[in-house]
């Protein structure tokens, strides 16, 4: 889900209306998310984990290989971050369980800020 849909899923749609861009988002960019979201991860993780000591021999090579580095670096904290949030999901919905908690948790602690600083850091080391 972008960070719009867990804003939803923790605050509820009305209060939507306070974050233009947000409400923009979830409105008319969820499918474009999920395909941006889909063939990043699929790039990244095809990417060779990346050894920059072989690379130090060669200077332009290593900056080349740094860049990839701090893309997967980024992608992996996204990737974490988001996992962790879908966990309790899963689980309540597998046993019945308390979503009403689970949108408690999550509005207390901004989930949905926590997921788009990752992104913005995505963003980061991808135009580097």
């Amino acid at each position: 889900w972008p960070p719009s849909a867990w804003f939803v899923f923790a605050n509820g749609s009305k209060q939507l209306a306070r974050h233009p861009a947000m409400r923009q988002e979830y409105c008319s960019c969820l499918d474009t998310y999920a395909l941006g979201i889909s063939a990043l991860r699929c790039w990244v993780e095809m990417l060779p984990r990346l050894d920059m000591e072989a690379a130090i021999v060669d200077g332009q090579l290593a900056g080349v290989l740094s860049k990839f580095r701090k893309v997967q670096d980024a992608w992996n904290r996204y990737w974490a971050h988001a996992c962790q949030l879908w966990r309790p999901v899963f689980k309540a919905f597998r046993s019945a369980g308390d979503f009403e908690a689970i949108r408690q948790t999550y509005s207390g602690v901004g989930a949905h800020r926590m997921l788009l600083s990752d992104m913005r850091e995505v963003r980061r080391a991808l135009l580097e």
